[in-house]
């Protein structure tokens, strides 16, 4: 509330207090939000119909906004992301996307034998699945195996060099000892 003084004059003046400022200011930036947010309403509106316009012309709304994000260097960079992780991805479940075999000397891919080195990554024991034909059981076996060791390999890394049993049972002698 704004307090009352005595002018020189002997009128009465209203000063204004902090508050009374920063209330013209908030009531400044709601007019100014509320005239931003209606021509949103109104953009936001046009650009809806513009796309509804791609898609009666049978263009995707997906091919509308890739070509847009292609137009910025951020979105060239979100691209680039995905597609590595993509490929990276499609690398580790060794599914060839995009190659020709005869091209480029690609290797036909073993979903028998992959899914017995996945397997063995997941820790699941050396048993086939059911549903898997009985001549394949060999090819899904040495997929495991062949995940087993990868995967001891990498467990092996994790382990530090450790002592014999009789060094370090002398070395338990003769902390006793001292």
């Amino acid at each position: 509330m704004a307090r009352k003084r005595k002018n020189a004059n002997g009128s009465a003046h209203t000063l204004p207090t902090d508050d009374d400022v920063r209330r013209g200011m908030f009531e400044r930036h709601v007019s100014k939000i509320e005239a931003a947010e209606a021509k949103v309403k109104l953009y936001t509106k046009d650009v809806k119909d513009l796309y509804a316009e791609a898609k009666r012309e049978k263009f995707k709304v997906r091919e509308v906004k890739h070509a847009l994000r292609l137009k910025t260097e951020e979105g060239l960079e979100s691209i680039r992301a995905e597609r590595e992780e993509q490929q990276r991805v499609e690398r580790w479940a060794q599914v060839v996307v995009g190659a020709q075999a005869e091209m480029f000397d690609v290797r036909s891919v073993d979903r028998v034998f992959l899914d017995g080195e996945r397997a063995a990554f997941s820790d699941r024991p050396r048993k086939p699945p059911k549903e898997l034909h009985v001549k394949d059981h060999p090819r899904w076996c040495a997929g495991y195996d062949n995940g087993r060791m990868i995967t001891n390999d990498e467990r092996a890394k994790n382990f530090k060099e450790t002592k014999t049993l009789g060094e370090a049972a002398a070395d338990v002698v003769d902390s006793l000892a001292a």
